[in-house]
C-alpha cells in the first residue's frame, strides 16, 4: 500500500485575492481528494481569528494589493502582516510556495523578512511558482500545461526527505482512524445507526472503566469510550504503517551537525517522548509529584543508598593507582561528600505514582501507591548504584538542564496525595516508561532471593 505524501487532512491554505486565478488549482486538488483552505487575501472576513497552527503548505500571492503595488516595501509590509495573522509561532515546519503572474524573483524579500522579523514562522523551504507555468488563462478562458502542479508537489516533498516522510505518517494516521471507523461501527439502515451507535460506544466505556461506568458521569463515559478507541487505534496504525510502502526511501543523515546540539536534541525529544506537562490529577498513574517542604534528612539518606561508593572508589584509582589505603579512605570520604553537595545544589525530590491505572479509572484505588526518588543532573548517572531495587531513566530535559530520574524500590509508600500539603504535581511520565517502572517494582517485590552456605 503505497500513501499520498501530499496532506489529506486539510492542512493547504491558498491566500490570493482573485479567486478566478486559484479556481483551476482548487479544481486539480478537488480532482486528486486533496483538501484545502481558501483565504481571500485583500478580504478582512476570511482571515482565521486566530493564526493555524497546522498549515503543511502555503500558496501565497505575492502581489496581494494588486499589480501596481510591487515594490519591496509594500511587498514586505503585506507578506509580513499576512503570515502573522495566518501562521502562529507553533505552526508545525511548512513549505512556503509564493507565486505571482510575474516572472519577477522575491527570494530576496522573502528570506530578509524570514530573518528579521518573522524569525518564530519561517517556512523550511521556499518555492517560486509562475501561475501561467501550470494554468493558462487568456481572455478568461483557462488551458492546460504541461506541468502538473500536484507533481510538482511531491517533487518538493521529496526533496526534503525528513518531511516526505512525517508528511506520509500523518495521512496514514488519518487513514488509520478512518479504517478503525469502519471496522469498529457496521453498515445499518439510517433508522438503526444511531442506537447500534450508541450500543458499541458504550459498551466501549464500560470496558475501559469496568462497573464504575453506571455511576460514572456523562463526560467521563464518553471519555472511557474514547480512550478505548485510543487503545484499538495504535494498534491500527501500526498495522497500516507496516503495510505501507515508504515513498523515496533515503538515509538520513546529519554528519555537520555539532555533537554537544545532538545530545541536547535528544534529551529534549526524551522529554517528549517521556513525559506529558500538564497532567488532570495528582492521583493520575505516572504523575511526578515534587516534595517541597524539609523532610529532616528522608531524601539525604536516600541518595546516600544510590550512590555507588565503588563506582567512587574506582575513579579515585584511575586517577592515582598507587594511592595508600589511608589516603585513599581520606579521599574517598572527600569525593563521595563532594558529589553529594553537588548533586544537592540542582536536585529535585520527586515520588512517582505507580497505581494501577484500572484501580484509578474505575474508582477502586484505597491509596495512592508512589516510589520515591530524586531526580539529578544527568552528569552524575556514572556515580549511581545498579541493580534489581534501582530504576535510571534515560536523560530527559526539564527547565534548562538535562536530568534523569533515579528511584529506590525499597522507598515504596501508600498515601493520600489529594490530603498532602508537601508536594505538587511536577509532570506526568507516559505509559511505556511508567510501565517499565512498574514491572521492574513487581519484579523487585516478588524476587524470591536463594538461601545457601
Amino acid at each position: 500500500m503505497k500513501d499520498s505524501i501530499i496532506p489529506i487532512t486539510g492542512r493547504i491554505a491558498i491566500i490570493d485575492d482573485n479567486i478566478n486565478e486559484v479556481k483551476p488549482l482548487m479544481r486539480e486538488f478537488s480532482q486528486n481528494n486533496i483538501p484545502y483552505v481558501y483565504i481571500k487575501g485583500d478580504d478582512e472576513s476570511f482571515f482565521p481569528e486566530e493564526p493555524d497552527n497546522d498549515i503543511r503548505i502555503l500558496f501565497l500571492d505575492i502581489n496581494l494589493l494588486g499589480q501596481s503595488s510591487t515594490n519591496d516595501k509594500n511587498i514586505k509590509s503585506n507578506l509580513i502582516s499576512v503570515i502573522r495573522r495566518v501562521i502562529s509561532p507553533n505552526n508545525y515546519p511548512y513549505v512556503l510556495i509564493y507565486w505571482s503572474l510575474q516572472e519577477r524573483e522575491y527570494d530576496a524579500i522573502i528570506r530578509e523578512v524570514f530573518e528579521t522579523v518573522l524569525e518564530d514562522r519561517r517556512p523550511i523551504s521556499v518555492h517560486r511558482f509562475i501561475k501561467s507555468d501550470f494554468f493558462l488563462i487568456p481572455g478568461g478562458e483557462e488551458q492546460p500545461t504541461d506541468k502538473n502542479i500536484v507533481e510538482e508537489l511531491k517533487r518538493i516533498v521529496q526533496g526534503i526527505p525528513a518531511y516526505n516522510y512525517l508528511m506520509q505518517w500523518e495521512n496514514i494516521a488519518h487513514n488509520s482512524t478512518d479504517k478503525l471507523l469502519k471496522e469498529i461501527f457496521p453498515n445499518a439502515t439510517p433508522d438503526e445507526w444511531e442506537n447500534v451507535t450508541n450500543v458499541i460506544i458504550n459498551s466501549l466505556g464500560q470496558a475501559y472503566i469496568g462497573q464504575y461506568f453506571h455511576d460514572a458521569p456523562i463526560e467521563e463515559k464518553i471519555k472511557a469510550s474514547l480512550m478505548a478507541l485510543n487503545m484499538i487505534f495504535v494498534d491500527s496504525l501500526d498495522n497500516h504503517l507496516g503495510q505501507c510502502e515508504i515513498n523515496n526511501p533515503q538515509e538520513l543523515t546529519s554528519n555537520d551537525f555539532d555533537k554537544q546540539r545532538i545530545g541536547e536534541l535528544k534529551a529534549t525529544l526524551n522529554h517528549k517522548l517521556l513525559i506529558y506537562t500538564t497532567p488532570n490529577n495528582i492521583c493520575e498513574p505516572g504523575v511526578v509529584i515534587q516534595y517541597t517542604k524539609p523532610t529532616n534528612g528522608y531524601f539525604e539518606s536516600f541518595l546516600h543508598k544510590v550512590l555507588s561508593i565503588f563506582s567512587i572508589k574506582h575513579e579515585i584509582l584511575c586517577k592515582t593507582p598507587d594511592i595508600l589505603d589511608g589516603l585513599l579512605k581520606q579521599e574517598l570520604g572527600n569525593r563521595v561528600k563532594q558529589i553529594k553537595q553537588e548533586i544537592q545544589q540542582t536536585w529535585i525530590r520527586i515520588g512517582v505514582v505507580v497505581t494501577p491505572s484500572c484501580d484509578f479509572a474505575q474508582k477502586k484505588k484505597i491509596c495512592d501507591r508512589v516510589v520515591q526518588g530524586v531526580m539529578i543532573e544527568s552528569q552524575f548517572r556514572n556515580y549511581l548504584n545498579q541493580g534489581d531495587a534501582f530504576y535510571t531513566s534515560p536523560i530527559i530535559r526539564h527547565d534548562g538542564r538535562n536530568y534523569i530520574v533515579v528511584l529506590n524500590f525499597n522507598y515504596f509508600i501508600t498515601t493520600n496525595l489529594n490530603g498532602e500539603s508537601d508536594c505538587t504535581i511536577l509532570f506526568k511520565i507516559r505509559r511505556p516508561m511508567l510501565a517499565e517502572i512498574q514491572s521492574k517494582l513487581a519484579r523487585h517485590i516478588n524476587r524470591q532471593g536463594i538461601m545457601n552456605l
